[in-house]
């Protein structure tokens, strides 16, 4: 339960920084800001890190069905049940 609350922060934490995008230049923004605009800015996409942002999505993402899928076949009823109320 706790690392599905880990994880809804992790992409709330994602969206302030795309949301903090707009107000910055590319030189003051982080590698993973940068990383984030890569289709916007020729020069972030030729950074080493220009993947980073999307790997980490997608891996927030497959941890997520793996928590759904493991824990709706669990038999436990309450952690099923607290888990429906996050999704």
């Amino acid at each position: 339960m706790d690392l599905h609350l880990d994880i809804l922060s992790a992409y709330d934490a994602n969206q302030a920084q795309a949301k903090a995008l707009v107000e910055l230049k590319p030189s003051q923004m982080t590698r993973l800001q940068r990383s984030m605009c890569r289709n916007r800015l020729p020069s972030a996409a030729k950074d080493s890190t220009a993947g980073v942002s999307m790997f980490l999505i997608d891996i927030l993402g497959i941890l997520q069905v793996h928590l759904r899928d493991n824990l709706s076949a669990s038999e436990n009823f309450m952690v099923r049940r607290g888990l429906s109320f996050l999704i």
